[in-house]
């Protein structure tokens, strides 16, 4: 069996060939994938595609880490290879890495396998789907039913959601038609005196005309089904009006011609999430909030930061207020345009006030807001703030 191995920085990855398919490829990965080793990983499975292989099974078992950067090349990949008519299944997948995924969403994009006989199995379904004569044409969930937003309270006018360029144009007005010019004064007769000469006749009359009225435009048959311009989803809309997306809160505006426009949210929309208060959630939360903070444009030391204070009150939660019994605390993130806020909220403990700074030294000093609060129904409630 040929193996070949590329080790550089904190990632390596040893590609070998499946001895009972030898079309399938395996590449073993140990390390990270994050933004000083995405190059290398990309690097390998593009020399890979260039020799011809288009099915590859890729053991992520020992991945310690991957941030966006990771996962939007895992993405891209996946892609090529069923492009190509092959695939890409992931291999032993961490809980941690598992769970950023479910986070965002893309374990119904992932194929996922916990042996690799399984992954095997999968990307065989995979090539005999692809190779039929007729493909299959991708069926869409069903629309979502849209909230009404209230009349009452009208919609704030923020920018077009930038997803798609929404702003629908205002349907072109009809044409109105001008009214002819009045038809020149008939002369006075030559044979009239002189003084009759210098007046001319009165006009006669025009007859009135009449300015044809603006062209109505066709109104749309409803209910209609639009594509969030945001997250995509089918929103059924059931008459005009203005509606929000029930995925990502964006705002639908709808004529009665069914010319449609997309309004971001007035609001940030949280992530919300319930976590046991172990070692693979933490892991996973960290994870996850790193993603949430590259994307929203923080820095690679801000962004090291905000993990490492997550990891900080993570760890306060399981080791001194639940003394080390596992139980479960909330997390609301909310990314906003500037800024990030973290709130953590659990029962167990109540910390004392004076003990904040020295239970947190680096969450306390890291951050442009940090305060912990005893909550109502006991516990804590932790919240921290990074602005850019």
């Amino acid at each position: 069996m040929c193996v070949k191995e590329h080790i550089v920085s904190d990632l390596k990855i040893r590609f070998s060939r499946f001895t009972n398919a030898r079309d399938v490829f395996l590449a073993e990965l140990d390390g990270s994938i994050d933004a000083s080793t995405v190059h290398i990983f990309q690097q390998g499975l593009e020399k890979a595609r260039r020799q011809g292989v288009n099915k590859l099974v890729l053991d992520i078992s020992r991945i310690r880490y991957v941030n966006s950067t990771g996962l939007g090349s895992l993405v891209k990949y996946a892609d090529a290879f069923r492009a190509a008519g092959g695939g890409l299944v992931l291999l032993k997948v961490p809980p941690k890495v598992k769970i950023v995924i479910e986070m965002l969403g893309l374990h119904e994009f992932f194929e996922m396998a916990a042996t690799p006989q399984e992954a095997l199995a999968r990307l065989t379904e995979a090539a005999s789907a692809g190779s039929s004569a007729a493909p299959a044409v991708a069926q869409r969930p069903a629309p979502v039913a849209a909230k009404q937003v209230s009349p009452s309270a009208p919609v704030a006018r923020p920018k077009p959601s930038a997803t798609r360029g929404a702003m629908a144009a205002s349907p072109p007005k009809a044409p109105t038609a001008k009214p002819p010019s009045q038809p020149p004064s008939k002369p006075a007769d030559a044979q009239q005196p002189a003084a009759s000469a210098a007046k001319p006749a009165a006009p006669a009359p025009a007859a009135p005309q009449k300015t044809a009225p603006p062209r109505p435009t066709s109104a749309a048959t409803f209910p209609i089904v639009v594509p969030c311009g945001t997250c995509t989803v089918d929103v059924e809309i059931p008459r005009s009006g203005n509606f929000k997306c029930p995925r990502c809160q964006t705002i639908i505006s709808v004529d009665s011609a069914g010319n449609v426009s997309f309004f971001a949210p007035n609001k940030p929309i949280p992530f919300q999430m319930t976590l046991s208060s172990n070692s693979i959630a933490s892991e996973a939360l960290k994870g996850f909030v790193g993603v949430v903070a590259e994307r929203l444009g923080f820095g690679a030391s801000d962004t090291s930061a905000i993990v490492a204070a997550v990891a900080e009150v993570a760890s306060v939660i399981a080791e001194r207020v639940y003394q080390g019994e596992e139980n479960t605390y909330s997390v609301v993130i909310t990314p906003d345009a500037n800024e990030l806020t973290v709130v953590f909220s659990g029962h167990g403990e109540t910390l004392p006030a004076d003990v904040v700074s020295s239970v947190f030294p680096h969450a306390s000093t890291a951050f442009d807001e940090f305060e912990v609060s005893p909550h109502p129904r006991g516990g804590n409630i932790i919240r921290f703030v990074k602005r850019k």
